[in-house]
């Protein structure tokens, strides 16, 4: 399946610097996010995002994660139902909560609305990820395994399961 998700760009430092902004939906509410293809997960605002869908069971994960700068932040971790980003569906996606304040807090310096997350490249990479800055549309597709590797999967383990 293929999904065609439309994206805002947001300008900002008198339009010398841009942000992908979109939506999508975690467990049926909408939630604000930049679209960072340097992000090498997709992150959450742990006090927005705990609001929004009312987490209630956070792991606090023992490694912190380093954001860009130096800064170690505390991460902590929930399962979420569902995420539907367009037409897609990730269900259990298990989520990484970080405090983004200091990135909302520049985004309001600059007039930017604030964000609930950062979607990042375990999505991104995962769905295959085309970014159309033209038509300002992020296209993923969820990938899938050719018949003829699934059949070979099988025998694989179907034979070791023989043995």
């Amino acid at each position: 399946m293929t999904t065609t998700i439309p994206f805002t760009v947001l300008s900002f430092n008198n339009k010398t610097g841009f942000h992908l902004s979109l939506k999508l939906l975690i467990n049926g509410k909408t939630a604000h996010l930049i679209l960072d293809t340097g992000a090498s997960s997709t992150v959450f605002d742990k006090k927005r995002i705990t609001k929004l869908v009312g987490v209630k069971d956070l792991n606090k994960n023992k490694n912190a994660i380093r954001g860009i700068g130096k800064k170690m932040m505390d991460l902590h971790t929930t399962i979420f139902k569902k995420i539907k980003i367009g037409d897609i569906t990730i269900k259990d996606y298990k989520a990484n909560l970080i405090d983004l304040s200091h990135v909302n807090a520049a985004y309001a310096a600059t007039g930017i609305p604030t964000i609930d997350g950062v979607l990042g490249n375990d999505i991104l990479y995962n769905y295959n990820a085309v970014i159309n800055y033209k038509k300002a549309t992020l296209k993923l597709t969820e990938k899938t395994i050719k018949k003829s590797t699934a059949k070979k999967i099988l025998k694989l383990t179907s034979k070791k399961a023989k043995k």
